[in-house]
């Protein structure tokens, strides 16, 4: 009754459930910024210890505790940039000094702990080891395979800066009946603190940035003592500012409640705006802290496939001397003599955040370069070398993949996707094509406690920053959306400045900088690229048709106005029509479906979705465009080839799977990559030309095309798995 720990697991009950599990011997939990992964040094791996005391009990069998393990911290480490930091709790230490030899080497029970765990703590980058059993306190070093890992390490041993290996500490010294431990008689070469005298107990102040530890003495007063501190990732511990290559905003200030500060104090100061409703909503990035670059993103440019890549980045601070290097091998990196565009659309007493684009030009096509921004006077401000791929030209008859999604926001309902494309390199997919409704700052009110204060820029702000690994290494391309038009929140409503700075869609027409000179089209709002055997054309469906919606919240800001889209939109396809024998599929990207189920009426479009038809649906047929990618509702839908309501269905298979030069315009709705508004409800009514739906998951879909084929797939953000797909024949242009 007493054996095979069932008072433990009948007494407590922890998250396993949630966490997929086995009881109390096995779980894990998100708390802010730190994944919890609890583990069982006891059972359930290869020569755990038995802890029995008689011969006829058997303990563990709780399940296959290291395929949990792994698959844990996979998804764990794939979410780094909602949840940045993970430790791993388990009993046993496995490295403490009495445990290994005198060159570090774990022995007896702690090598069975190593061969267990170690392999996955390094692989998935675990940041903390938390352990007990030895009644004593140590913290050791950064540790793989028995050896320091000293990169980021300062001299005193008190700071871990980005350290590379996880960091152990053992703090099993609380209190118990068997005292404290005996001190070890040898070292380590990886010990970095200890304490076998005395009783006390560990505490870990945390936020995105900064995890600081000590280790406090019971027999004194709290307030008195403080061993051992150190942190981790430590900002600005000497320098009075960021460290380079970490991204800086107001949400790296939190409020220390002991202190009442806000913290870390090098970067963040008190500073309340109307509407705040939290102490840490009050603590803001100091003012000259910050000219490191962050927010970088690229997108295709040149009038020639190939030849041109915009970089863009942003700074806290106005850099005059903003600048970029480029080469072809990362050592050697060379100065552009172009001159960066840097705007700034909204300030305030305590915020401005300058915006930079330079587009770099004569590149060779499908060809990788390595690059970095910042100022050319003073190279502390400047990023780390990422690196690009241009444009496939024409001539290249290689399959590629694209990445299509609308509705991404920022949130719980975004970790998935986010996750994923932050996996993806150069080498996965040529470039992601974002059908509009991009962060969705506009409703920034809607999150508790944000619905009185002004966070519009924040939230756009840090939209950018937990997208960068993959922007800034794969072509971001964008088109507008209705939640680009302004800022209509509570302090923007009532904040005339604010109404102006934010109106009309200014923030994305100065955060992003797509093709539009090199194809006449008008800032962001409509441009056209090829990339391969693709011409892609972007349009407005929220501005300068007849019967556009206006997006506006507040009466005395416009919307639209941009020029004559309907002309330029006619001479783009026309120019691309001619094309076909170069670049033989038309795709057309505007965020609003022309055809979807809730918008339809025995298939012929009511509402706002007449008037596209009405503005654009001519031009698609006459130019015969291939495919028409949509968003702004908030699930999956693919249509047969439609035509003026009716579905066409010459080269469509009867499971329709594969469509083999269709005669009309093929419409795909992909708008379910995640928001805060969550999924839109799903239609009572069916319409003819609908092929297939999913209204119930978050997904995004992806392109597989050469100059025959283009194979489509909808893939579920939770697990990865295809949930649609059909695929395209073009066997005449």
């Amino acid at each position: 009754m007493l054996s095979n720990y069932t008072a433990y697991n009948a007494r407590f009950k922890m998250p396993y459930k949630e966490s997929g599990g086995a009881l109390n011997m096995w779980h894990s939990f998100d708390h802010g910024p730190i994944h919890f992964t609890s583990l069982s040094s006891e059972t359930d791996y290869p020569n755990a210890p038995t802890n029995a005391y008689t011969l006829t009990n058997k303990n563990g069998g709780f399940g296959n505790q290291l395929s949990w393990v792994e698959s844990e911290l996979a998804r764990a480490d794939a979410n780094r940039e909602n949840v940045p930091w993970i430790i791993v709790g388990m009993h046993r230490p496995l490295y403490d000094v009495a445990g290994c030899d005198d060159n570090g080497v774990p022995t007896d029970q702690n090598a069975y702990v190593q061969s267990a765990f170690e392999a996955l703590f390094i692989k998935y980058k675990v940041d903390v080891v938390l352990t007990g059993h030895k009644h004593y306190y140590e913290r050791q070093l950064p540790i793989a395979n028995s050896a320091a890992v000293l990169g980021g390490v300062s001299d005193d041993y008190k700071i871990y800066d980005n350290p590379q290996a996880p960091v152990y500490i053992l703090t099993g010294a609380t209190g118990n009946v068997e005292v404290l431990t005996d001190a070890p008689t040898g070292t380590s070469p990886w010990n970095a603190a200890v304490d076998y005298e005395h009783y006390g107990y560990s505490t870990l102040e945390a936020n995105r940035t900064t995890l600081l530890w000590k280790f406090i003495l019971i027999t004194l007063p709290v307030c008195t003592i403080g061993m051992n501190a150190f942190a981790l990732k430590l900002l600005a511990a000497v320098a009075g500012i960021a460290a380079a290559n970490v991204i800086v905003d107001d949400a790296t200030c939190v409020r220390n409640k002991e202190l009442d500060v806000c913290q870390p104090e090098s970067l963040c100061e008190y500073d309340y705006n109307l509407g705040d409703l939290t102490f840490n909503q009050s603590c803001r990035v100091k003012e000259g802290v910050n000219f490191y670059p962050q927010q970088i993103h690229l997108a295709f440019a040149g009038k020639k496939t190939g030849t041109g890549m915009t970089v863009s980045w942003a700074t806290y601070e106005e850099v005059r001397d903003s600048s970029v290097w480029l080469g072809e091998s990362e050592d050697m990196l060379e100065l552009v003599d172009t001159p960066v565009s840097s705007v700034s659309y909204y300030h305030d007493k305590a915020y401005n955040l300058f915006h930079h684009h330079l587009t770099l030009s004569d590149l060779t096509p499908r060809t990788k370069y390595f690059y970095k921004v910042g100022s050319r006077g003073d190279k502390k401000y400047t990023s780390d070398v990422y690196s690009f791929m241009t444009a496939r030209p024409a001539t290249d008859d290689s399959t590629f993949h694209v990445i299509v999604y609308g509705d991404l926001g920022d949130g719980e309902n975004s970790v998935n996707t986010i996750a994923h494309l932050n996996k993806l390199t150069s080498s996965d997919v040529d470039l992601i094509y974002h059908l509009g409704d991009i962060s969705y700052a506009d409703d920034d009110f809607w999150v508790w406690p944000q619905n009185t204060g002004f966070f519009y820029e924040e939230v756009y702000n840090k939209w950018m920053n937990s997208l960068m690994p993959v922007m800034s290494s794969i072509p971001y391309m964008v088109l507008v959306g209705n939640h680009e038009a302004e800022c209509h929140s509570p302090a923007c409503i009532v904040s005339q400045k604010k109404k102006q700075a934010l109106g009309n869609y200014k923030a994305y027409n100065t955060r992003f900088k797509m093709p539009y000179k090199e194809s006449g089209g008008t800032l962001n709002m409509w441009h056209s690229f090829d990339h391969g055997p693709i011409h892609f054309t972007s349009l407005s469906s929220e501005t300068d048709y007849p019967g556009a919606p206006t997006n506006q919240y507040l009466l005395s800001v416009k919307n639209g106005g941009f020029g004559d889209q309907l002309s330029w939109i006619e001479t783009d396809l026309k120019k691309a029509n001619a094309n076909r024998k170069n670049v033989p599929w038309i795709i057309v990207g505007m965020h609003r479906p022309l055809y979807s189920v809730l918008n339809s009426e025995n298939g012929v479009p009511t509402e706002q979705t007449a008037s596209i038809q009405s503005a654009f649906e001519e031009l698609f047929i006459k130019y015969k465009v291939d495919v028409v990618l949509t968003g702004h509702k908030h699930y999956y839908e693919r249509e047969l080839p439609i035509a003026n309501s009716e579905a066409v269905m010459d080269g469509v298979s009867k499971d329709y799977k594969v469509y083999d030069n269709p005669q009309a315009p093929v419409h795909i709705l992909t708008g379910g990559a995640g928001n805060v508004e969550s999924m839109s409800e799903a239609p009572n009514n069916t319409a003819p030309w609908n092929a297939a739906s999913d209204y119930e998951h978050f997904g995004y879909s992806t392109l597989e095309a050469n100059r025959t084929t283009l194979l489509w797939k909808f893939i579920l953000s939770t697990d990865q798995s295809v949930q649609d797909e059909f695929v395209m024949y073009k066997t005449d242009s």
